[in-house]
């Protein structure tokens, strides 16, 4: 099933030109996930909540900085659909360098684009990470 999923993290340390390794969290579903077609063989009606937590830091080059980085955790959604609400988790992996990377998990695999919040990453450490994503969701019993 095709989606576009954005939400806000919040990093317990934060991230800047120099390498560094933490938290991340959501903050429970407080994103918007969008998928369009069937899940479980309900039809999706309209978009759902989205969040995720996790670790946050190695890269090619050591820890996470404002221009590369990686991180691994868990993800949750809640998608409505025509015969009620549809819980999905999993895990996720990720990788970034620049402003986009990619999701290579198994069940979210996903391109995105990210922009740091409360903090610009160049004057001032970013505390946020911005995450714009669209990708397949694979769920079990159908997607």
């Amino acid at each position: 099933m095709l989606c576009t999923a954005d939400w806000v993290a919040r990093l317990d340390q934060p991230i800047s030109r120099t390498s560094s390794f933490g938290q991340f969290s959501s903050g429970g579903e407080t994103g918007v996930i969008s998928c369009r077609g069937t899940l479980r063989g309900h039809t999706v009606t309209g978009p759902g909540t989205y969040g995720v937590s996790g670790a946050f830091g190695p890269g090619p080059a050591g820890g996470a900085d404002c221009t590369d980085g990686a991180g691994a955790g868990d993800f949750s959604a809640t998608i409505p659909t025509d015969a009620g609400p549809q819980h999905v988790d999993g895990i996720l992996s990720f990788y970034w360098a620049g402003p986009s990377g990619v999701v290579f998990d198994g069940r979210f695999p996903a391109a995105f684009r990210l922009s740091p919040g409360a903090g610009d990453c160049v004057s001032e450490p970013a505390r946020e990470l911005h995450f714009q994503v669209g990708g397949i969701l694979f769920v079990d019993g159908g997607s």
